[in-house]
């Protein structure tokens, strides 16, 4: 998911002009499509998160229950709040890892294609 949503924000900000000037704002363009991409891949995956840590942390309680049924039953008792809680410091973290990533692994493959060392 994070690569197919990265891909359409990248061409999306490269569209908006983002990269056709100067390279550094072609990285730029690339830092913010990891940032959203790497986002909402953490946005989606925070419930996942909240049930590997309740089976961490209670495990005779949800070990031997599917992930969909603890979600079910976490939202249905506590409430969808409880399903995202702590969003505002995953996104942070996730985007600001994904944004740095990206950003450089396009750095670092451009100069290895620009020294010929990839084709």
């Amino acid at each position: 998911f994070f690569f197919q949503a990265e891909d359409g924000i990248r061409d999306f900000c490269l569209s908006r002009g983002l990269g056709d000037v100067y390279k550094r704002q072609e990285y730029m363009g690339n830092m913010i499509a990891g940032g959203i991409s790497g986002g909402l891949a953490g946005m989606i995956t925070l419930p996942l998160d909240v049930v590997k840590n309740r089976r961490q942390i209670f495990p005779e309680e949800y070990i031997h229950r599917h992930s969909l049924e603890i979600i079910y039953t976490i939202g249905k008792k506590e409430g969808i709040k409880k399903l995202y809680t702590g969003i505002v410091y995953r996104i942070a973290k996730v985007s600001t890892t994904c944004s740095t990533i990206l950003a450089m692994y396009e750095l670092i493959l451009d100069s290895l294609r620009r020294n010929k060392i990839l084709a």
